[in-house]
């Protein structure tokens, strides 16, 4: 999971807590110390064999009450809730909670149309807004001093996908290839599921080059997605292979290698998409 500071409070959240007679007051401060409360009990869900419903456990971690406000869409983030349009739907679109509460969220699959050869991903997004206690003045009035975004991922997979490989990352190959300039990892997923990384690594002539953080790090299926590499690598040397930890339903990292196939001299236009529509 991911999480994202927000410096405002989303329009639907706005209009909920003005129906609950509750004044609201943002306060934001560093993003080095925060730290998302809410935690669900999953790093990801999965509807698999064409299922229409899931339910997801939360937990409030913190010393106080919070509220949370929640979506679906295809990992933007910024959006406003009421303007997205998307075959998953989550409820309820808002809730509070109790310190220490525990409590459910249950996502829908709308039945509209989604690839049947290959896995679909969305976002789910639980927007978690602090309540500060309750000012000594006015009993009734609440007062917000801190909102996280925090995103995970929701994974569609139609009936008759088959099951997935016996090794991981048995559907992917790497190669190098120049782009503005510069060598770039390419990934080329050739399954019917996306590939979630928890990192990347090119290893070549005894030196160890990674990839360039990224807010997610999927190659969509059938498919392909550039990885930049976070330092230039010499004109000179051949091969070598790609160190990789593949993330598994579970939330689990692991680890494979794979070898570097041969590189593309041609400078290439543009990257492969970010998102297959979608870490």
């Amino acid at each position: 999971m991911r999480e994202r500071w927000m410096r405002k409070v989303r329009a639907g959240t706005w209009r909920a807590l003005a129906r609950s007679g509750c004044m609201v007051l943002v306060l934001l401060g560093g993003t080095q110390d925060a730290e998302a409360g809410i935690r669900a009990e999953r790093t990801r869900l999965i509807f698999d064999g064409g299922a229409r419903e899931r339910d997801l456990r939360l937990v409030n971690t913190n010393d106080y009450p919070i509220l949370v406000q929640t979506w679906i869409d295809n990992g933007e983030g910024s959006n406003q809730p009421d303007t997205v349009v998307s075959p998953m739907l989550v409820l309820p679109a808002v809730l509070r909670m109790a310190p220490h509460e525990v409590k459910s969220v249950r996502v829908l699959y709308t039945d509209e149309p989604l690839p049947q050869d290959r896995e679909s991903v969305f976002w789910l997004n639980l927007y978690e807004i602090a309540l500060l206690p309750e000012s000594r003045a006015d009993k009734n009035e609440a007062r917000v001093r801190l909102a996280i975004n925090t995103q995970m991922k929701i994974f569609y997979r139609p009936p008759g996908l088959g099951e997935p490989p016996a090794q991981p990352g048995q559907s992917l190959s790497f190669s190098l290839r120049r782009q503005e300039g510069a060598w770039v990892l390419v990934c080329r997923n050739e399954g019917d599921r996306f590939a979630s990384f928890a990192s990347l690594a090119l290893q070549r002539d005894g030196r160890v080059t990674p990839v360039s953080n990224q807010p997610d790090m999927m190659t969509p299926p059938r498919s392909e997605r550039i990885y930049p590499l976070v330092l230039p690598l010499p004109e000179t040397g051949a091969g070598g292979s790609v160190e990789y930890r593949l993330i598994d339903d579970l939330g689990n990292a692991q680890r494979g290698e794979s070898p570097i196939s041969p590189s593309r001299p041609v400078d290439a236009v543009g990257a492969a998409p970010r998102r297959g529509s979608d870490q």
